[in-house]
């Protein structure tokens, strides 16, 4: 079974504050806001590293928890996958 969905991830500014969002896109084309990381100042290249690093982690589970297939197949979540 296909997941029917996309995930849309992007940045974007609000409020003077930055962030990494999450859409869903579904089969039908409907998108919406599923969630968001705000990111912290940057105070330099090592920072910056180490703030992808955290974001990386975030958004990797983010993404697979999202994925009945993948919750299925780590045994969170029976018959579904």
């Amino acid at each position: 079974m296909a997941t029917s969905y996309q995930h849309v991830v992007y940045f974007c500014e609000k409020e003077g504050k930055s962030y990494i969002a999450v859409d869903v896109l579904e089969a039908n084309g409907r998108r919406y806001f599923s969630t968001h990381f705000e990111l912290p100042s940057v105070g330099g290249e090592e920072t910056g590293f180490e703030i992808m690093d955290r974001v990386a982690d975030w958004l990797g589970h983010t993404l697979l928890i999202d994925i009945p297939e993948f919750r299925t197949h780590i045994g969170i979540e029976e018959g579904k996958g």
